[in-house]
């Protein structure tokens, strides 16, 4: 309650200066602002934006969860990337160069920043991408997916391209080779081994979309990377 209060005197006094939107440092303090938001009868997101960080499926009154624009970070994949960064120390600790690596966030539109169609629009892309990133080297398994959307195949083919612009086929290989990119660059495993891992069936394939991709083929793309600390992949 008294954070609550604190929020709606300073919301009070930060008026005079019209802002659209306020950025929070998690989403446990965008709750609150928002608290303060409904006590003041400001409307969200027609009178103020907010946005929140770490994705953290805080509940806002009378909507529930999932309403609020956030930053995600991929807790799992940090550790992932760790733990296979120190094995591979481990394994060859004179043979590795420094690599600098990144694990990006991820801004998750909801609506907190935007209503009407544009939400729903935005709701599509999150579900749709969220579901394709965890299932990649499965196929997208969009047998799982389809229902919560409630399409069928044809029909969601043809909302990704018109929405994402870009097949389902096209975004699914580029996430692989996202992924092959960080396993090349950061581990000494065969390339036959991570081609199977990220779920490419053709070793062919994997060397059309590598290249598509990157401009290089697998090997020499592993090699540039080991010689450039500052050529690190994104996970």
């Amino acid at each position: 309650t008294g954070a609550v209060d604190a929020a709606r005197s300073w919301l009070r006094a930060v008026r005079a200066h019209h802002p659209e939107a306020f950025v929070c440092e998690s989403d446990r303090v965008a709750w609150i602002l928002y608290q303060a938001c409904r006590e003041l009868d400001l409307r969200i997101p027609a009178d103020l934006a907010i946005t929140g960080f770490d994705d953290q499926q805080v509940a806002f009154e009378p909507w529930g969860y999932n309403i609020l624009t956030t930053v995600r970070q991929d807790f799992a994949a940090i550790g992932r990337l760790g733990v296979e960064l120190a094995a591979d120390l481990v394994a060859a600790p004179r043979r590795r160069r420094p690599l600098r690596v990144s694990c990006p966030g991820e801004l998750i539109v909801r609506r907190s920043t935007i209503a009407g169609s544009a939400a729903r629009k935005a709701d599509f892309r999150r579900v749709a991408l969220d579901h394709l990133r965890a299932h990649f080297a499965e196929g997208g398994k969009l047998e799982a997916l389809l229902p919560r959307l409630g399409m069928d195949a044809p029909a969601f083919r043809l909302r990704f391209r018109r929405e994402i612009g870009t097949t389902v086929a096209r975004h699914l290989a580029a996430l692989r080779i996202e992924r092959a990119r960080f396993l090349l660059s950061s581990t000494s495993r065969p390339i036959a081994a991570i081609l199977a891992e990220v779920g490419f069936r053709s070793h062919q394939h994997f060397l059309r979309c590598f290249r598509r991709e990157t401009g290089k083929a697998p090997q020499a793309w592993r090699s540039a990377a080991h010689h450039n600390t500052d050529a690190g992949p994104m996970l």
